[in-house]
């Protein structure tokens, strides 16, 4: 409350945006977030495909009933 803003615009357009050099840009952040996600469900899906017997198994023996036993 109080400070002073600055205001950064193009007077011959100033509809447009523009980017405060300051900040700089975010073309890595995009990508690491891809990254992550093919990481994150490449290992979700080796997870599931390496446990796959076990579920088959525990959801044959809830459709049974053997799980009671």
């Amino acid at each position: 409350m109080g400070d002073a803003a600055t205001v950064v615009y193009d007077p011959a357009s100033p509809d447009a945006i523009v980017r405060d050099v300051r900040i700089g840009d975010d073309r890595y952040a995009a990508w690491v977030g891809i990254g992550l996600v093919v990481a994150l469900g490449s290992g979700g899906g080796v997870f599931l495909w390496r446990t796959w017997p076990i579920w088959r198994e525990n959801a044959e023996d809830w459709r049974s009933g053997r799980h009671f036993a």
